[in-house]
């Protein structure tokens, strides 16, 4: 009776996860220009960025010195970060945000 059961949930779930009702986590921004030493804290470490990256909520971005990296949001936002900069990708009331730890970021926005 146990293995019928786990055979059953199994499906359900597969059944779910195909459906799309177990919905993965989406990109919040994309790295448009990674120049110089640009890092990514994704998964639990570090990694080189490139462009065209996505970027998720709580990833964080930093910059070496002589180095910049610009990413673009949905709306067509777009954020600079300079050398020595890190800051955080973040989610306020659904709205996708950038939290400056250190280091200084300009943007363009859309009106």
């Amino acid at each position: 009776m146990k293995r019928k059961l786990f055979i059953c949930v199994s499906t359900v779930f597969v059944f779910f996860a195909a459906g799309g009702f177990l919905k993965a986590a989406e990109p919040k921004a994309t790295v448009l220009d990674a120049t110089g030493g640009v890092e990514i804290f994704q998964d639990k470490q570090w990694a080189t960025a490139s462009e065209y990256q996505p970027l998720y909520e709580k990833n964080i971005i930093k910059t070496s010195s002589s180095s910049s990296a610009e990413i673009m949001f949905d709306d067509e936002t777009v954020v600079r970060l300079e050398q020595n900069t890190e800051a955080e990708i973040r989610l306020r009331n659904s709205v996708p945000e950038v939290a400056l730890k250190t280091g200084r970021i300009t943007s363009s926005v859309v009106p």
